[in-house]
């Protein structure tokens, strides 16, 4: 478990880059689950959705991996994963796009991959434009991947 301290000092990190981000007027619920108990959480650092209605981000963040983590590591994560936010509507879009065009299961499979492949690409760019020299630390042991949820909407 992430001790009490830690988990403050994320939230702070959190609540930090969301105001770096222009995200005050968004409402942020974030949570530390266990990947076991998560499967979303399983092999991912964390779980990012939006609910733009709502104006709420919903952030879980996978305890065991963020245990292991540098200040410098838990930061990048919370850029990361709100830099999401602003793809979302673009994601919501793509993803009825899809549902709606007359594609086969992979076709969709194969294009929801390159979507994510290019939004993790903007991202990782605005990240080393947002914190320099996050490029060059070190990835961190236990997180393995990264995963948004992609084509469910957040409740």
């Amino acid at each position: 478990m992430i001790s009490a301290k830690k988990k403050r000092k994320l939230r702070g990190t959190i609540e930090s880059v969301r105001r770096q981000l222009g995200l005050e007027d968004y409402r942020l619920i974030a949570r530390f689950n266990i990947a076991s108990a998560d499967k979303d959480l399983k092999d991912n650092y964390a779980v990012v959705s939006v609910n733009d209605d709502r104006k709420t981000i919903y952030l879980k963040l996978n305890e065991t991996n963020c245990r292991s983590m540098s200040p410098g590591w838990l930061r990048r994560l919370a850029l990361h994963e709100l830099l999401h936010s602003f793809f979302w509507e673009l994601d919501s879009l793509f993803e009825e796009v899809l549902e709606k065009g007359e594609f086969s299961e992979y076709r969709k499979r194969v294009y929801r991959n390159k979507f994510m492949e290019i939004e993790h690409r903007k991202i990782y760019r605005l990240i080393r434009m947002l914190s320099p020299g996050s490029h060059k630390m070190e990835k961190p042991k236990r997180a393995r991947n990264h995963r948004s949820n992609r084509g469910k909407r957040a409740a």
